[in-house]
């Protein structure tokens, strides 16, 4: 995972959205090497 600067992202910080809750998406970040954050919406 890359940002507009081409850096790593070691760590995504959401609101708890759908998008960013589901299986398939914690999977990924654990195969990439990050971490996932919840924040207060």
């Amino acid at each position: 995972m890359e940002n507009a600067t081409d850096k790593k992202i070691k760590r995504l910080r959401s609101d708890n959205g759908g998008k960013y809750t589901g299986r398939r998406f914690k999977d990924y970040l654990n195969r990439s090497g990050n971490k996932h954050e919840n924040t207060v919406p």
